[in-house]
């Protein structure tokens, strides 16, 4: 995991796989990255310092889900997972954990 420059995104993942690049099980080492560039981070969301800064841990929850597997879900049906497409803001930290459509997702995956 990393800071640096991303244009246009908040963070992004990327995947290493063994055999079929499409095939999210086969994945070798991932890596994650958080743009310092244009947005600005805490590890205290709910800090009353807290402006227009991005919960951390929120973000990297989001991106390791994507390294097991995990792919969005809608943003309009499901927009408090922490799978959505989008975070709901910054100095927030509902994304932190998991939500239960999130982790039945890992469950029917990892059976």
């Amino acid at each position: 995991m990393s800071f640096g420059k991303l244009p246009g995104a908040l963070a992004m993942e990327c995947r290493w796989f063994t055999i079929n690049y499409s095939d999210y099980d086969s994945v070798r080492a991932s890596d994650i990255k958080l743009n310092k560039s244009d947005f600005r981070w805490t590890a205290r969301p709910n800090a009353r310092s807290c402006e227009k800064r991005y919960d951390v841990e929120s973000i990297v929850t989001h991106e390791l889900g994507h390294d097991f597997g995990l792919g969005h879900v809608s943003e309009s049906a499901h927009g408090n997972l922490t799978m959505s497409a989008r975070i709901n803001g910054p100095c927030q930290s509902a994304e932190r954990s998991l939500g239960r459509g999130d982790a039945l997702g890992l469950e029917n995956k990892y059976r």
